[in-house]
């Protein structure tokens, strides 16, 4: 009961003028605002966990467009990825934002799936001189089956649908019974579609071998299209 909740991470604003000095305002003089993504990407900010959500995000790039004292933005994380959801659209404010504001990346770590497709239309994207993981393009999509559990506890959970529902669920039962097609159709190829359409779009420089799922350390990332310089 005497333990204090984790606070939320929040954009920091670096002083143009001064680029060691931190600024909680960008209202007074020009930064460059800094976001970090860290952890798992969410779509919702969990603040006992000290985690930034995606719609926290899209918040403060659109803080970015319309403040004229925030010159850019930097993605600044170690992060393996995480949810879809509202992940498309935020791509979709970053890539407008470039349009007015320089947008940067910088993998201090990991830059894994969700985080490789968030950072997409970034101007350029930057990560540790030799040991980041990069990559990792690609959707999944994991189902629990606790079925055998259930009825060791005696426990058995029967679905009567509708004649006319036969994709109900995302063909959660065929799924189950070891036939995932209707299930990846629906869900896991669409995203993972939008994916690489993106990654084809913003970067394409991209080597058709990245966009299948491999991460790479930094080296390897650059020489594949995936980053484009190692900074420490």
């Amino acid at each position: 009961k005497d333990s204090k909740p984790l606070k939320m991470p929040k954009a920091t604003f670096r002083s143009v003028e001064n680029s060691t000095n931190l600024i909680d305002s960008p209202d007074v003089v020009q930064t460059i605002m800094i976001i970090p993504v860290m952890d798992v990407i969410v779509k919702n900010g969990y603040p006992e966990y000290g985690l930034l959500g995606l719609r926290d995000i899209q918040m403060m790039l659109k803080e970015a467009k319309s403040n004229d004292n925030i010159l850019g933005v930097i993605f600044y994380g170690d992060c393996p990825g995480g949810t879809t959801a509202d992940l498309a659209e935020t791509v979709d404010i970053i890539a407008d934002l470039v349009q007015k504001k320089p947008v940067a990346a910088y993998a201090d770590g990991m830059m894994c799936s969700a985080f490789t497709y968030l950072t997409a239309p970034c101007s350029f994207i930057a990560c540790t001189p030799k040991t980041s993981i990069i990559g990792n393009i690609g959707s999944r999509s994991t189902v629990w089956d606790e079925s055998g559990w259930l009825e060791k506890m005696g426990i058995k959970i029967i679905d009567v649908y509708g004649d006319l529902a036969t994709d109900k669920d995302l063909g959660h039962a065929e799924l189950i019974a070891g036939k995932p097609e209707k299930f990846k159709n629906m869900i896991v190829n669409p995203h993972n579609e939008m994916f690489v359409d993106a990654m084809k779009k913003y970067r394409p420089q991209i080597k058709n071998e990245a966009l299948h799922g491999a991460v790479y350390l930094s080296e390897k990332a650059k020489e594949m299209g995936v980053v484009d310089l190692m900074k420490p």
